[in-house]
């Protein structure tokens, strides 16, 4: 019950200080071979599989194997990559974004013209105060599974709002893709809690990354 306590501690004290600033949200289109690298950068991340698979490259980090209906979510924003298979090409996504825009539904397509992935990423700017060491306390990797290739119900119920606020022109529309994002994140450390324990009480250097069924 001292473990269970004291991780609850952690996640309120990590939910309390942080608040989510604004939020990137691209939806993409990726067929075979394709592969995409992210810079480092400090912030949380999330990537949402919607169909087919791929993996998750982090370095020092047992590869994740992702299928349609996982949520990855990386608390410190490292230098990360996602593919479809080892030894497809892979470009910084900034240098793709570059080239290739996402079309008027705001949709990203990149890759050749084999099997299809969809997927959901996101990022997420944190405003002022941002719990470095609380953050550091975390894994590199938390991974939500999914169940018979459909989400878990708070994922799928979160990211559906989450799509809704995106395309949303009105007024407010930035505050409310916050809030979720901030919900995101939220459900996503109380889910992972358990495990989070687990990790807890192994070495630094033992910890991997999470996985959980919700």
């Amino acid at each position: 019950m001292q473990t269970l306590h004291a991780s609850s501690s952690l996640i309120d004290r990590l939910l309390e200080a942080t608040r989510v600033r604004s939020t990137i949200y691209c939806r993409s289109r990726m067929q075979a071979p394709w592969g995409f690298a992210v810079a480092a950068h400090g912030n949380p991340s999330f990537h949402f599989v919607t169909r087919g698979s791929c993996r998750l490259e982090v370095d020092g980090e047992e590869p994740a194997e992702l299928r349609a209906g996982d949520l990855v979510v990386l608390p410190r924003g490292p230098e990360h990559a996602l593919r479809d298979a080892v030894g497809s090409p892979t470009l910084w996504l900034d240098e793709i974004l570059a080239t290739t825009p996402p079309d008027t539904n705001g949709q990203l397509h990149h890759g050749g013209s084999g099997e299809t992935t969809g997927l959901v990423c996101g990022g997420f700017l944190l405003g002022p105060g941002n719990p470095a060491a609380v953050l550091e306390a975390l894994p590199e990797v938390i991974h939500i599974r999914g169940s018979g290739g459909g989400a878990a119900p708070w994922v799928a119920a979160t990211l559906e709002l989450t799509e809704n606020a995106a395309r949303a022109n009105g007024p407010g529309g930035a505050a409310v893709l916050a809030r979720l994002s901030d919900a995101l994140l939220a459900q996503t450390l109380r889910s992972a809690l358990p495990d989070l324990d687990a990790g807890r009480s192994q070495p630094s250097a033992t910890r991997r990354s999470l996985a959980r069924c919700s």
